[in-house]
């Protein structure tokens, strides 16, 4: 692994590298640029010169002369020029510094047009590489030849070279001294961090006592100072979990792969009786079994196997023996201790004693199957007692109605006396017309007659009395469709002579076309006696009562009183309303409780109501009362029509 000052070094030398690199390349790319063009200029200015001073030469016809000059021009700049030539418009050469001969190619190589100050060509010749410049020679307004000049471009390949050797030599001293400087900057900053990498892996290793001393205030400073405070953090942490571990209830142990206990805390060496000293490095089945062999099926089966063959956190109930030898249950929880690549490397081991729990949960199921048996026996003793309630529920039923009849029997006597005075007086007159002599025929006719009315009113005294009876008899629970109209009327024949009697006026406001309702008969019409009896009883010196029925639709209202009520439900109400004394304020909440009473006459049960509340309730409906003291009271059931 290369370490980080090594790292730190090769960075800096490759970036000096490329940096010396660079500028070598790009010195040597500028100044052959720059010496091109300023060796280019001088050229143009000593061509110029030339040309500018072959003129009189020319016009003299003095060639010799112009071979001297330009000889002497070369001479003097000899490093510089590889030739000088000068040929007429025609392209003649007229005079040139050329040692060895002249190459013809060299003067169609660079042409000039007429409307050009100067060229510049490079070309390839015998002498290498250089560049040609040709400049016009001018007489009045013409062109009378051109002066060819050829700059050696090795000279300025020769000046690059030399100034780039320089930048070389100061560039690799700037590379040495770079180096040194990046072999001591590595040293200055790795040194904290190997000094910090060395405190890591003694902490690493357990020593939490271990600080570094790194003095600086920069970013390394800093992470030293963090560091310690870790250190510091964690030697707390791990002193407290010490202390946790030591301390708590279950016994904590960390097993090698073969069973050994690397570590225990005191509640393992409390329940063993063992000292430190034979607790690690023995076998965890040894300390806590007392056996030789790891645990087996059935009877303990070994949780450490179990999570090698799941790979998953394990949960078994054992049996362990303390010091004393006394028998315990225990809950044993195996976790395993990974390292980076996943693999086990150990196991935490943890039991948690659970004796006293079994021991409750023992009693507990005794305690279930008592309470078993108990609550068989209680059921039996709860069905015996419902049936019983239901017997006196209908019995209650039953006595609501006998006093709903003794209540009704003066009427229904007084009913009953004058059909059968009238069939009295009727048969007593046959009998005297049967016995008197001459008997005729007209006589049978007025018999006939008489018969006649006999049969009507004994005809009307069988309908009062069974419609008393049926009211009277214990009816079956069932329901079926019914006419409530149909139901009022059978009602009013057992109770409406005896409102006669009592001086009230009966008034039947009945809707035609009513939907029938589901419900019994003869326990609807016990409600409507009650309520019949209830309002004769309050208008004691004579009133109205008035009976209606009508369809209304109800909504949500109505899910407050029975959630089997849907919203928008058809209902048939029945009111009574009476013009008696009223019902005060403070008896409203009152009056559907059993056996409550303000009749203080011995008239009342305090049954009726309650009866005739339960009644219409078992029928899904319900019962609304309103009353004024002094101005009467009205009673109104909503029943269900029949789906």
């Amino acid at each position: 692994m290369v370490s980080l000052r090594n790292k730190i070094i090769t960075v800096m030398v490759v970036v000096i590298l490329l940096f010396g690199l660079g500028m070598m390349l790009f010195t040597q790319i500028k100044l052959t640029r720059i010496l091109t063009q300023e060796r280019q200029h001088w050229g143009i200015i000593v061509s110029q010169d030339i040309s500018l001073r072959s003129v009189d030469f020319l016009l003299k016809g003095d060639l010799p002369g112009l071979q001297r000059f330009i000889e002497d021009v070369e001479s003097k700049h000899a490093e510089h020029f590889a030739y000088i030539f000068v040929v007429d418009k025609e392209g003649r050469v007229l005079a040139h510094t050329f040692k060895e001969g002249f190459g013809e190619e060299l003067v169609r190589a660079n042409k000039i047009s007429p409307d050009q100050s100067s060229n510049i060509q490079l070309l390839e010749t015998k002498q290498g590489w250089v560049y040609d410049i040709a400049i016009p020679i001018f007489k009045e307004g013409g062109v009378i030849g051109t002066t060819r000049v050829g700059i050696n471009e090795k000279y300025i390949r020769k000046a690059v070279t030399n100034i780039v050797g320089a930048v070389m030599g100061v560039t690799a001293l700037a590379m040495g001294i770079g180096i040194v400087v990046a072999l001591g900057l590595a040293s200055f900053i790795t040194r904290p961090l190997s000094e910090l990498t060395e405190a890591a892996r003694a902490v690493g290793g357990g020593d939490l006592e271990r600080q570094v001393d790194i003095r600086t205030n920069d970013e390394i400073g800093q992470l030293g100072k963090i560091f310690n405070q870790m250190t510091a953090d964690l030697r707390k942490a791990t002193e407290l979990t010490a202390t946790v571990t030591q301390n708590l209830m279950e016994g904590v142990m960390l097993l090698s792969k073969d069973f050994r206990i690397l570590w225990a805390n005191k509640k393992i060496k409390e329940f063993s009786g063992l000292e430190e000293k034979d607790i690690i490095g023995n076998f965890c089945y040894r300390v806590t079994h007392g056996r030789k062999d790891p645990c087996q099926p059935p009877h303990d089966v070994c949780p450490v196997n179990k999570l090698m063959e799941t790979g998953k956190p394990t949960v078994e109930l054992h049996i362990h023996f303390d010091k004393e030898g006394n028998e315990h249950h225990v809950e044993v929880t195996v976790e395993a201790v990974r390292d980076e690549k996943g693999d086990i490397v150990q196991f935490i081991h943890v039991t948690r004693d659970v004796t006293e729990i079994m021991k409750a949960k023992k009693e507990l199921e005794k305690a279930y199957e008592e309470i078993k048996e108990l609550n068989a026996g209680l059921e039996q003793k709860v069905e015996e007692r419902t049936r019983a309630l239901k017997q006196a529920q209908a019995q209650l039923v039953q006595s609501g109605k006998l006093a709903a009849i003794g209540q009704l029997g003066a009427g229904v006597a007084h009913e009953l006396n004058n059909p059968v005075g009238g069939i009295l007086g009727y048969a007593q007159y046959l009998q005297d017309k049967i016995n008197k002599p001459g008997f005729q025929g007209e006589d049978f006719k007025t018999c006939k007659k008489y018969l006649g009315y006999i049969e009507k009113e004994a005809e009307r005294c069988k309908t009062i009395v069974e419609n008393l009876l049926k009211f009277s008899r214990r009816s079956p629970e069932r329901f079926e469709p019914l006419n409530i109209n149909q139901v009022l009327e059978d009602t009013l024949a057992i109770t409406a002579h005896q409102l006669m009697m009592k001086k009230i006026k009966l008034k039947k406001e009945l809707a035609s076309h009513l939907k029938p309702v589901e419900g019994n008969a003869n326990q609807l019409q016990q409600v409507f006696i009650n309520l019949i009896l209830n309002a004769q009883q309050a208008m004691t010196e004579g009133g109205e009562l008035t009976i209606a029925t009508r369809l209304k639709v109800k909504s949500q209202k109505l899910e407050v009183r029975d959630e089997k009520c849907l919203p928008e439900t058809n209902f048939v109400e029945i009111v009574f309303r009476d013009t008696g004394c009223g019902i005060p304020p403070e008896n409203l909440d009152k009056i559907f409780d059993p056996f409550f009473t303000t009749k203080m006459d011995w008239r009342g049960t305090g049954l009726g109501l309650s009866v005739s509340y339960e009644i219409v309730q078992h029928h899904k409906g319900w019962i609304e009362v309103e009353s004024e003291v002094g101005k009467g009271t009205t009673f109104t059931i909503s029943l269900p029509v029949k789906a």
